[in-house]
């Protein structure tokens, strides 16, 4: 469970994660998914960075911090000019890997359907 996709369908989940840029998966030694995160991007000028999770019985050894710093020194995540990303709770982390708080929050816009 997570705040952020509490309210999505599991075929939405999928699909949005099916047709994301980059996909990074956390794997257990049993072959089972237990975090990971996506990028969406022109691979150019812009990203947005989403969905990251670790799930709670395997929190606290650092594995968010290992899922972000794989995103960031990913070679097609390197360059883009621009990496956006929405957290609740996770600045701190973010943080640690250069995200700052946005400085046009006036200018962000959202449309949902």
């Amino acid at each position: 469970t997570s705040y952020w996709a509490d309210h999505r369908s599991r075929e939405r989940i999928e699909t949005s994660w099916r047709n994301s840029t980059i996909q990074f998966g956390l794997f257990s030694a049993e072959g089972d998914m237990i975090g990971g995160g996506r990028i969406v991007s022109d691979m150019a000028a812009f990203a947005w960075l989403g969905d990251v999770f670790v799930l709670p019985e395997y929190r606290g050894n650092d594995l968010g911090k290992f899922v972000v710093s794989c995103v960031v020194d990913h070679p097609g995540v390197k360059n883009i000019e621009q990496v956006l990303l929405g957290t609740l709770d996770a600045h701190g982390l973010y943080e640690q890997f250069g995200w700052q708080p946005h400085d046009m929050p006036d200018r962000l816009m959202v449309r949902r359907p």
